[in-house]
This record gives C-alpha cells, structure tokens and sequence, in this order.
C-alpha cells in the first residue's frame, strides 16, 4: 500500500498542493491524464519564465527548466510541450510576439525558428466552466 502523500504512478513526494490559480490553467490544456504530470511541469515552466522576464516567455530558456541538468534530456514528453503552448495560445493566454533562434540540439531543432509569446492574462477558473 502506497502512502497518501505520493503519487502512485511515480512513487514521488508532492511538493505542495495545486492552488486554484494553476487548476484554472491546468484546467485549459486538460488532455490524457497519462500526461498530466507533464503538462504541470510545462504549465510552470512557461508561467515561471513570464514572471521573471516580465512576461515573455522564450522557448529555449523554457526547454532548459525542463531539462534534467544530469541526463541533459527533457523530463517531460516534448510533444506535451507544443500541445500546452496551443492550448495557453488558444485560450489567449498567451501571444505569439516575435520570433528567436532555436537551440534544441535534442529535438533538431538548432538554428531553426522559435516563436517567442508574451504572457496576456492570468486565467481564471470561469475559463473552462
């Protein structure tokens, strides 16, 4: 038997409980539930880079908050991550503002174009009532 305080697929601590300010968000790119994992660590990720760059989200420097610094790979499924960006963009939480230069060597993507967002609003949880 499995502790309350652990998630049973990954056999890991939960850190903190979600707040209602990323249920509302989560509740917007809500997909397979084998990914939900993935889709809160992106979530944060994307709202963490906003924060500290007044609201502008830059790809590369997401990618590298989802990056294990040991393995140098990607903890989530990198599909998930375009899929979230559609989401957030979708709901107008986001907004394509410029573009930048790729430097995912994983995904081969180096060199190619990157599409930059800026954060629009913060959701809310009448966003997916």
């Amino acid at each position: 038997m499995r502790d309350h305080d652990t998630i049973p697929m990954f056999d890991e601590p939960v850190t903190k409980p979600i707040d209602e300010h990323t249920q509302a968000v989560l509740a917007l790119v809500r997909g397979n539930p084998l990914h939900d994992r993935d889709r809160e660590r992106i979530v944060a990720a994307i709202f963490d880079e906003a924060k500290e760059h007044g609201g502008r989200v830059n790809p590369n420097r997401v990618r590298s908050r989802l990056t294990s610094p040991i393995s140098n790979q990607l903890d989530v499924n990198p599909r998930v991550i375009g899929a979230v960006y559609s989401a957030l963009t979708g709901a107008g939480v986001l907004a394509f503002v410029d573009f930048c230069v790729s430097t995912d060597t994983a995904g081969k993507n180096r060199g190619k174009p990157a599409r930059v967002y800026h954060l629009t609003r913060t959701p809310t949880g009448k966003d997916h009532q």
